[in-house]
């Protein structure tokens, strides 16, 4: 299926069910895919952090959000885990709606970007942001998030970036965000993009 392309303009809205709109723009004919960049990026950084080699890429859904509350809440990007399994509430079972990758394989998580918050950032941090997301995911692959205790983000935020910002500089040399167009790239008149447009999954009752 081919995907929507959408004129980047620095305001974008979700006026539509299922598309985005932006101001009219005239084109030159570049069109850059952000979630096909996102996800090379993300496998790049996986093949340099050993702390992120359990991560089955084929497995991950990479998309792109609107919400008009992203700017107020400082949301950049979002990682969705996709539960294995049957969750009861009282008599009634529910399955989590199932969501495929571009490869065809069942996802364990969603890995999602503000649109355009996350492109509001400087490529570096565009690329932290991608490990901070990343880092979120279970070392056991489990479709559950990796846990400090019973927190996501253990002695709160910015203990966890400090961890996210030390295997950057460790394992990521500087400039390498500027070899991937979906990190490096400027919102900007003439500028076409398309990409993955987020779909949360639905609780599906168990069929009898």
């Amino acid at each position: 299926m081919t995907k929507p392309r959408y004129a980047a303009s620095m305001y974008a809205s979700s006026a539509q069910p299922g598309r985005y709109t932006a101001r009219a723009l005239q084109t030159d004919g570049l069109v850059v895919d952000l979630t096909a960049g996102l996800r090379s990026a993300a496998e790049d950084i996986v093949a340099r952090v050993p702390e992120l080699g359990h991560i089955d890429l084929e497995r991950v859904h990479f998309a792109v959000f609107y919400s008009r509350h992203a700017k107020r809440i400082l949301t950049f990007a979002r990682c969705y885990p996709l539960p294995i399994g049957v969750r009861k509430r009282g008599r009634h079972s529910y399955r989590l709606e199932t969501v495929t990758t571009e490869y065809g394989k069942k996802a364990r998580y969603i890995v999602a970007f503000a649109w355009e918050r996350f492109w509001s950032l400087s490529p570096r941090d565009r690329l932290e942001t991608l490990v901070h997301e990343l880092f979120h995911i279970s070392p056991s692959f489990d479709g559950t998030l990796r846990q400090f205790g019973d927190k996501v983000h253990g002695k709160g935020l910015d203990w966890f970036d400090t961890i996210v910002y030390a295997l950057s500089e460790l394992y990521l040399p500087h400039e390498l965000e500027l070899e991937h167009p979906a990190l490096a790239l400027k919102l900007k008149p003439g500028l076409e993009v398309t990409f993955n447009k987020l779909k949360p999954p639905r609780w599906l009752p168990e069929k009898d």
